[in-house]
């Protein structure tokens, strides 16, 4: 019974965590440890930069990770993902890793979400190497 009880006061606890509301989101835009990255609809894209993970780094090709957390006030949930993107510098193509492990184009001309997408992919590379992916 003792157990039981834990495991629910620690699902709680964490389920308190994960709901977005105005506080969490003024925590993430005021804590040195997050930059904003894009504002899309709603809600705002926040970049955790102590999780940058420089993958590769074979000039002019790179790969570059880290976990981003989307904050909205219509939905109660912070979406936190872990991304990953491959850069060519030479040709300035920049790669997403999707959930299914494929690797699919940015293309800045396609749709909103793929610049958003793209932006991040910047700042990544932005944080990563203090130089900007576009020459």
């Amino acid at each position: 019974m003792k157990k039981i009880f834990c495991i629910l006061c620690l699902s709680c606890l964490l389920s308190g965590a994960a709901c977005a509301t105005p506080e969490q989101k003024q925590q993430f835009a005021s804590s040195p440890d997050f930059v904003s990255v894009y504002t899309y609809e709603d809600g705002e894209c926040f970049l955790e930069l102590s999780s940058i993970s420089n993958d590769e780094y074979n000039p002019p090709r790179y790969q570059i990770s880290g976990t981003t957390h989307f904050v909205t006030d219509k939905n109660p949930v912070v979406a936190t993902r872990y991304m990953t993107f491959r850069y060519n510098y030479t040709l300035q193509t920049i790669y997403l890793k999707a959930t299914d492990g494929k690797w699919y184009w940015l293309d800045p001309s396609e749709n909103a979400i793929s610049l958003c997408q793209i932006q991040l992919a910047e700042r990544l590379f932005q944080q990563c190497y203090r130089m900007p992916f576009h020459h």
